[in-house]
C-alpha cells in the first residue's frame, strides 16, 4: 500500500515516489516526496565523488527531517 506522507519531512497532499537504497532489494523501500527523494539521490551523487577544496558537506540539511544517510 502506498502511503500519502513523505518518510522523510511528513509533507503530504504532494506525488509520493518509492525510493530503494538496494536495487537488489526490490520490496526494502522508503516512501518519500519527490523533493526529499531528488535530495537523496543528490546527496549520494555527492557522496560518491572526491571532495574539492572548498565544497560545502552535505550532511544534516538535505531535507527537512533527514538528518544523515546511514538511516537507509
Amino acid at each position: 500500500i502506498k502511503p500519502s506522507v513523505c518518510s522523510i519531512c511528513n509533507s503530504e497532499g504532494g506525488r509520493i515516489e518509492a525510493h530503494h537504497a538496494d536495487y537488489s532489494k526490490p520490496l526494502d523501500i522508503i516512501w518519500v516526496c519527490t523533493q526529499c527523494h531528488h535530495s537523496i539521490h543528490k546527496s549520494l551523487k555527492e557522496s560518491v565523488q572526491p571532495e574539492r577544496p572548498n565544497s560545502r558537506s552535505v550532511s544534516n540539511d538535505v531535507c527537512d527531517g533527514l538528518n544523515t544517510m546511514e538511516t537507509w
